[in-house]
């Protein structure tokens, strides 16, 4: 395998590429993130997971967390990594107009056109596949300017590696992109294969991706968010109506689930931000040992000396705890920044002791939903199912419930002031800037008065551990 650092900065989080066959990082030399080193593996000519693999882990073992995209057949290998190493700080899983099983007539490509594919190989049959992952003569243009720097022998022996791979054991996907136009990876078994994935499916994409666009809006700069936070600290508590309002509510429904935990329990905050969660249940847990995390640096806040406040990535920070060292879990309006927030439950899990307490309030799907109507950009919002079905056997669930708050104001520019004073506005630094503004003032979905409506989905889970 080949591996070529695009971005490589000493950041404490990789985005690792999976790249297709016949492809190496030349057409990628562009990719970037706020906060992320960016690796590209590619070539698999000979590839053997035993062999290949352990030395890819061990140089990744470095990083605090892990970003996997995969596309077409780099999808095949990336499987492979995803069940050989548990012990990386994966988190977002994303595969991209490919499955696990690579050759197949019912998910992956036929089996008569990948022999026909690896029969016939040529020279003009390779232009003839490239000129096929491509809609438009533009774009193809566009790739020829910056294609693969590959000979003819090793994208042959790459193909014939791929005929002697047999389909991968499942491992975790968080997302699936399937390109409605993809002329090489038939869109409809890429639907067959990621039955019960989340499937994200874009009419008009090719085979090839626009993989800087996946990157901005599927990937989490956690520097910003962090930021974006930070700058709100001042304007937050007079515009977070709905997140005080998810708080009380977690409370609420958390309190009647408390008595059986110990007289001292470990309790443990994520998402403190001004202290909302935090000061409707520090007079029911005055004898706690209580630990607040929160990824942006936040002013002090009037709390007894024994509470713990630290600023960090909760994400990442939760893999550092001892197993069933926990009796309670608290958080509210946090998970929806997550890369995964399944992941993150399943550590919860880990870390709770038995019969403990974890409870979350977070924004699901239907949130925003007017910013996602007139720009089609959006959080991709966890929804409960899937933090419950990231809990099935480890604990046990308790409530779930939800809400819509919709909040209404005079125009669509009062409505983006108050995402700005919450520090919601933090999807990506990539954002479309001006069009994307251009784009709200003209397509905002207005009430029949001509006011600007924002809606809220908050989303309550209390769990108990098995």
């Amino acid at each position: 395998m080949e591996k070529v650092y695009i971005s490589h900065s000493s950041k404490p989080r990789l985005i690792l590429v999976f790249l297709g066959w016949g492809m190496d990082a030349t057409p990628f030399a562009g990719l970037s993130k706020n906060g992320y080193d960016i690796l590209a593996i590619s070539n698999y000519s000979r590839y053997s997971p035993d062999t290949d693999l352990p030395d890819l882990i061990n140089e990744l073992s470095s990083y605090r967390e892990i970003v996997v995209i995969a596309w077409s057949f780099g999808v095949r290998i990336a499987t492979d990594l995803l069940n050989m190493a548990s012990g990386l700080p994966i988190t977002r899983t994303i595969a991209v107009n490919g499955t696990e099983k690579h050759i197949d007539d019912k998910f992956g490509i036929p089996q008569a056109i990948f022999d026909g594919t690896l029969q016939n190989l040529s020279p003009r049959s390779i232009w003839k596949f490239q000129r096929r992952m491509f809609v438009s003569s533009e774009a193809f243009a566009a790739f020829q300017q910056m294609k693969p720097q590959r000979s003819f022998d090793s994208m042959l022996d790459e193909l014939r590696t791929f005929a002697s791979l047999q389909p991968a054991i499942h491992a975790r996907w968080d997302y699936a992109i399937v390109g409605l136009s993809d002329a090489i990876f038939p869109s409809e078994n890429q639907q067959n294969a990621w039955h019960g994935i989340p499937a994200d499916l874009v009419d008009g994409m090719p085979h090839f991706p626009d993989m800087q666009q996946i990157i901005n809006q599927y990937v989490i700069d956690k520097e910003l968010v962090a930021e974006k936070f930070s700058n709100a600290v001042g304007t937050y508590g007079s515009n977070a109506t709905p997140q005080k309002a998810a708080a009380r509510k977690l409370w609420e429904l958390t309190y009647p689930h408390l008595p059986s935990i110990s007289d001292s329990p470990r309790v443990l905050e994520v998402g403190v931000g001004e202290g909302t969660l935090t000061e409707l249940y520090l007079p029911s847990l005055r004898n706690s040992n209580i630990t607040l995390w929160d990824i942006a640096s936040l002013p002090s806040l009037k709390l007894p000396p024994s509470v713990n406040l630290e600023c960090l990535d909760a994400e990442t920070a939760i893999r550092t705890l001892p197993d069933e060292s926990i009796n309670i879990i608290l958080s509210s309006s946090t998970l929806q920044w997550f890369n995964s927030p399944t992941e993150f439950i399943r550590e919860t899990a880990r870390v709770l002791r038995p019969g403990g307490i974890a409870a979350f309030s977070f924004f699901g799907p239907e949130t925003y939903r007017e910013i996602s109507a007139a720009t089609g950009r959006t959080l991709r919002y966890p929804t409960s199912c899937q933090l419950i079905e990231a809990a099935t056997g480890k604990m046990e669930l308790l409530v779930s419930e939800e809400e819509t708050i919709t909040m209404t104001f005079a125009t669509v520019a009062d409505a983006l002031r108050h995402i700005k004073h919450t520090g919601v506005n933090a999807i990506s630094r990539d954002a479309g800037g001006s069009k994307d503004s251009i784009r709200l003032l003209r397509r905002y979905p207005l009430a029949p008065d001509g006011a600007a409506p924002l809606t809220y989905h908050p989303l309550h889970i209390v769990f108990k551990k098995l």
